[in-house]
């Protein structure tokens, strides 16, 4: 799973393209980009992922971070960020 951590720091802050993100990931860019709006919070992605210190910090600002967004997405049905955000029925 693609996430930040003291190791892929510096590759994702030189950018990486949205092929290299998981497929839930993509949906997501996708639905917010639909809807008009141009910056997405992914936790895993804002939050150092192999730091107590930063999850300590940040958890503590998640409330804030939530309460202001205009919509949430949560893939809850997949059990990694392999499987897309919506699947047939």
């Amino acid at each position: 799973m693609l996430k930040l951590t003291t190791a892929t720091e510096r590759s994702l802050r030189s950018g990486i393209t949205i092929e290299e993100l998981p497929p839930t990931f993509r949906d997501a860019i996708n639905i917010v980009r639909r809807i008009g709006y141009r910056y997405i919070w992914i936790d895993s992605l804002c939050i150092f992922q192999d730091s107590l210190d930063d999850w300590t910090h940040e958890s503590r600002k998640i409330g804030h971070i939530y309460r202001g967004s205009i919509c949430t997405i949560a893939a809850l049905a997949s059990a990694s960020t392999k499987p897309r955000c919506f699947a047939a029925r």
